[in-house]
């Protein structure tokens, strides 16, 4: 009985996720931006260390029923709002789900701050995004 050897065949594809870093100095403060960009959704980080944590994590995605998304604390201390709130109005300008890790101190001064410089990226490098 002969023996048949079938080649497999592959074909090399794109990701299908994207990462890009950036940062900037706000309120004396270093702070870095890391965005996962997938099919369908974003993943962002925002953090002063050099290390990304992960210790708090939001989820914000669009609903049928409400012109509003849907946000929910997925990690870390449901009593802080401010990363549910950034990844609320994310998930709208953006049309997609965000999960946001913010893990940055509540800082009245810092947070608008460090919003405003995402929102100034994305629209500086929307393919990012």
């Amino acid at each position: 009985m002969a023996e048949v050897s079938k080649k497999a065949e592959y074909k090399f594809v794109e990701p299908q996720s994207k990462i890009y870093t950036f940062s900037d100095v706000l309120s004396e403060k270093r702070i870095i931006y890391q965005v996962v960009k997938m099919q369908d959704s974003l993943l962002v980080f925002v953090n002063d260390k050099d290390q990304m944590d992960c210790n708090n994590l939001a989820l914000a995605m669009l609903s049928r029923f409400s012109d509003v998304p849907s946000c929910t604390t997925l990690m870390g201390n449901i009593m802080e709002q401010c990363g549910s709130n950034i990844a609320r109005r994310l998930s709208k300008k953006l049309n997609k789900a965000v999960f946001l890790s913010f893990n940055l101190a509540e800082d009245r001064l810092l947070v608008p701050l460090v919003e405003k410089r995402l929102l100034e990226e994305i629209q500086r490098h929307p393919e990012n995004f």
